[in-house]
């Protein structure tokens, strides 16, 4: 596994624990601990989510604002 994994999987450790503590021990957890729960898996969301078109689209972008030609995929895929 790698190591970006297992720290991803590690930050949401502890939401998982306190679920399972409403669930299975029956605590109350109060709105703001819902709403931590909320943006550790928002976060992780985000920080999961493959940005591959995203930075190839900017970059073809900001070559073409500078005046340069966009490149050629012909040429990337020989390299």
């Amino acid at each position: 596994m790698p190591a970006s994994t297992a720290i991803t999987l590690s930050l949401l450790e502890p939401a998982v624990a306190a679920v399972l503590a409403v669930l299975v021990v029956g605590e109350r957890l109060p709105a703001t601990g819902w709403t931590g729960i909320a943006l550790v898996i928002a976060c992780l969301a985000v920080l999961t989510t493959p940005t591959d078109g995203i930075d190839r689209g900017s970059r073809r972008a900001s070559a073409r604002r500078d005046g340069a030609p966009a490149p050629d995929r012909a040429r990337m895929a020989e390299r």
